[in-house]
């Protein structure tokens, strides 16, 4: 049978086993369903203030809040019990930088200091998180930075190059599929345990203790290097964040939606086949760690021969997988595969 022949047979043939056995990703990671307590905890915030949450998995309380901004005077807050914080604008223009430090965290005196920048007024939030983006957006320490500024030094920083930033850290942190598009900076979010955000902050530092690093070391590592910094060796988010929403009690209830899978061989694209109910993976460890059990990549190998995964990767709700079969006969030739999951 020539090779060409052998080509079609072996996409036809995934085609059919994907509508036969419902292929698609075997993946049964879970989505954290974030819980937030009936009492409000957040400062109400509206386009004439400035305010948000200071947190690093638990409320900063007592600390002090520094707002500098393109002009007008400098502002401050004293954030409340639940790491609430809000200033009222009156002659400032953005965009705004701010500091928070001192304060107690879980009743241990707080030492360290957190950033953030606001391009609009509203929501901002000051953590651990808000503070890499500052670093890699920066390309210096965030508090070098920030003790410099005054009223004839003020804070110059664009959407675009705190957007880059924001994208950096948080793929390179590992969060990407379960921010899922959220900005750290301006969603609202309670300090407390369920809530998303928080449980992302407190996977964080969980990941980095497990790492044996420190916060600082991670800091002065995203700004030494911002478009090309790693995390330290032991460092897994995914891992965290699934014990932290385990103790949480929030990775229990999955968020259930559809799959559509694409087969592309050798350049020939098989029909799409849509897999529901599907749930999305948490992470990219998750996802690819699923592919050795996979439906669909198992439907290839039917058609004889051995299938080699070549690369794996996840980001927002999109995996990608690319392959190679390697068949011995009636011909010897290899077949690339591509197959998309895309959940929805």
């Amino acid at each position: 049978m020539k090779s060409g022949t052998k080509l079609g047979l072996v996409v036809a043939l995934v085609s059919g086993l994907l509508v036969a056995c419902g292929g698609g990703s075997s993946n049964t990671a879970v989505t954290s369903t974030p819980t937030t307590p009936t009492t409000p905890t957040t400062p109400t915030v509206t386009p004439s203030t400035l305010g948000g949450v200071a947190a690093i998995g638990a409320p900063i309380v007592g600390g002090t809040v520094s707002v500098v901004c393109a002009s007008g005077a400098t502002l401050s807050s004293t954030t409340s019990s639940t790491g609430g914080w809000t200033v009222t604008i009156t002659d400032q223009t953005l965009p705004c930088a701010t500091q928070v430090k001192n304060g107690t965290i879980s009743g241990v005196a707080n030492t360290q200091l957190y950033h953030a920048a606001a391009l609009a007024f509203g929501t901002l939030n000051i953590t651990p998180l808000t503070d890499l983006i500052m670093a890699n957006t920066l390309g210096s320490a965030p508090a070098t930075w920030f003790s410099g500024l005054s009223t004839t030094s003020r804070p110059v920083l664009t959407a675009a190059t705190l957007d880059a930033a924001r994208t950096r850290v948080i793929n390179t942190l590992g969060m990407t599929s379960t921010l899922n598009g959220g900005n750290p900076l301006t969603t609202t979010f309670t300090a407390a345990p369920g809530n998303l955000y928080d449980d992302v902050l407190r996977a964080m530092s969980a990941a980095l203790a497990t790492a044996g690093t420190s916060y600082a070391q991670m800091l002065a590592a995203v700004w030494a290097n911002p478009t090309s910094f790693v995390v330290p060796a032991g460092y897994n988010f995914a891992v965290s964040y699934a014990g932290v929403t385990v103790s949480s009690g929030t990775s229990a209830t999955p968020v259930a939606g559809s799959l559509l899978v694409s087969v592309v061989a050798s350049g020939s694209t098989a029909p799409p086949v849509t897999i529901s109910p599907a749930t999305a993976p948490a992470s990219q460890t998750a996802f690819c760690a699923a592919m050795s059990t996979d439906a669909t990549l198992a439907a290839v190998t039917k058609a004889g021969g051995t299938l080699a995964i070549n690369s794996c990767t996840f980001s927002g709700k999109v995996g990608v997988v690319n392959a190679t079969l390697t068949l011995t006969a009636p011909v010897a030739f290899t077949v690339p595969y591509v197959v998309t999951y895309t959940y929805q």
